[in-house]
């Protein structure tokens, strides 16, 4: 009788087996890990961005920048300051001006200073916590200094990703523009609380809610309050007290401010002429005052001098890109970094790595970002089934096969100018947004267009005293202004 053999794994061979895969999983898991947090931190930057080109723009109608996003003309994403989303914080003072972006499934934060922060204006800071590796290592992915510096958390270390200008002296902002750094809880310092208390409800911290038990109303009290109250200034119809500040006095019924100052006045000293609405959130006075060229330099690019006290009879700046000019070029070229920027904001040299969801890493010999290599991941939206599962949502693919793919919204490209629905499955077919406003639409009202994420139309008195109208949309062309 024959004996039939029967063959099995060894138990050496089973531990090689478990050895092998232990040995890729702690390879693998890290680097994988990583990359997720890459891919979070990420996120953090364009609406880092949309906050401060807002505060930017904020800071050159208003004179000052302001610590409450309700304020700001930015798209912000639904989630944020919620559980699970992005939480930001804007810090305005003598000593600094920045917003913070960050996560609570990350151990870092993005931080952009303001173009007029005393402290490292236009720098961009990658904070880590301190004594963690990982969240360093995010830092110094994005090609950030290795060399740490205080940030603005005691706890956490900062590594710079955009050195920007030179510290300067604290100054102080106007008495009526200063923002307490710590809340305040009265009526009569806080506009939130203030629009709340006229509402007779109460601030929760982010919005008016309905008191339990609302005070019965005063019979007698003025609709506004009383004149007195508001002595230099007067009631508008939001019930602000809004004084009469720089370049104004109150008007002989005392119903609103008209100008002392006038054109002619900044154009005799090369500048610009502008007066500010008060009553609009957190600017609580009409003003009109004269600024040098080269305030306007950060968001539109202008400097020199104008002899009309027009914005748009400065100088215009060299509006250049970077990748134009052969020296910013080669600089970078021979850091195996690519250029990026404009040249009246500002040249920088800029790692590969940055632009890995594009499909690029490693280094350039040219300088141009167009020459990073290309890794050999496989782009979701080059794999049919992955495109079509998103298609058949409504959605855009997006990822390498390798991370694993995913179906996203098309809002969620809104900053980029896209909305509702794709039926192929990729990005570029989204629905393009459609501007509410226009130059024309504005024009043929008689008002102002202001383009970008705050597409409105604004009266000419937002710029010039008076109530002129300009039929082409443009402040220049507005008439029954003082020139």
């Amino acid at each position: 009788m024959k004996h039939q053999c029967k063959y099995a794994f060894t138990l050496i061979e089973l531990v090689v087996v478990i050895l092998i895969i232990g040995i890729l999983a702690a390879i693998a898991l890290p680097q994988y890990q990583t990359a997720m947090l890459k891919s979070r931190y990420s996120t953090l930057m364009p609406v880092a961005r949309s906050v401060k080109d807002a505060e930017e723009a904020a800071y050159q109608e208003r004179g000052n920048y302001t610590t409450e996003l309700s304020y700001l003309y930015a798209k912000l994403p639904e989630d944020l300051n919620q559980e699970g989303g992005p939480s930001a914080q804007i810090v305005s003072n003598a000593e600094k001006s920045y917003v913070k972006f960050s996560r609570q499934d990350l151990n870092n934060n993005y931080v952009m200073y303001f173009a007029k922060s005393s402290t490292t204006p236009q720098a961009i800071h990658c904070e880590a916590l301190k004594d963690n590796e990982q969240a360093k290592k995010i830092c110094l992915s994005f090609g950030a200094n290795p060399e740490p510096i205080e940030a603005t958390d005691p706890t956490y270390d900062a590594y710079i990703l955009e050195k920007g200008g030179e510290s300067v002296p604290p100054t102080t902002q106007p008495d009526d523009g200063d923002q307490p750094d710590e809340p305040c809880d009265s009526c009569e310092c806080n506009p939130n609380q203030a629009k709340c208390c006229a509402a007779d409800e109460i601030w929760n911290g982010m919005s008016c809610e309905t008191q339990q038990n609302p005070p019965p109303s005063e019979p007698d009290e003025p609709e506004c309050g009383d004149p007195e109250d508001c002595a230099g200034g007067y009631w508008n119809d939001k019930c602000y007290c809004v004084k009469c500040g720089e370049g104004t006095q109150l008007n002989a019924d005392g119903t609103g401010c008209e100008p002392t100052l006038v054109i002619e006045d900044c154009a005799s000293q090369g500048q610009v002429y502008r007066c500010g609405k008060g009553g609009e959130g957190i600017w609580m006075e009409d003003n009109c005052r004269c600024y040098s060229c080269d305030t306007y330099s950060i968001v539109y690019g202008y400097t020199g001098t104008t002899s009309t006290g027009r914005m748009e009879d400065c100088q215009e700046l060299d509006r250049s890109d970077c990748a134009d000019i052969a020296s910013e070029v080669a600089k970078c070229a021979s850091q195996g970094k690519y250029v990026s920027g404009k040249v009246w904001k500002g040249c920088s040299c800029n790692d590969c790595s940055i632009l890995s969801a594009f499909g690029y890493t490693g280094t350039t010999s040219t300088g141009l970002s167009e020459d990073c290599q290309k890794h050999n991941k496989t782009s979701c939206a080059d794999v049919p089934s992955e495109t079509a599962k998103c298609a058949s949502q409504g959605k855009y693919v997006n990822g390498y096969v390798e991370d694993g793919c995913s179906c996203h919204d098309c809002s969620e490209l809104s900053v980029m100018g896209y909305t509702g629905t794709t039926s192929t499955g990729l990005s570029a077919d989204c629905e393009k947004l459609q501007p509410k406003e226009s130059l024309e639409s504005c024009g043929a009202k008689g008002l102002i267009y202001i383009g970008g994420l705050q597409d409105k139309c604004v009266p000419c008195s937002n710029f010039y005293p008076g109530e002129g109208t300009t039929s082409t949309g443009y402040a220049g062309d507005c008439t029954n202004c003082p020139k």
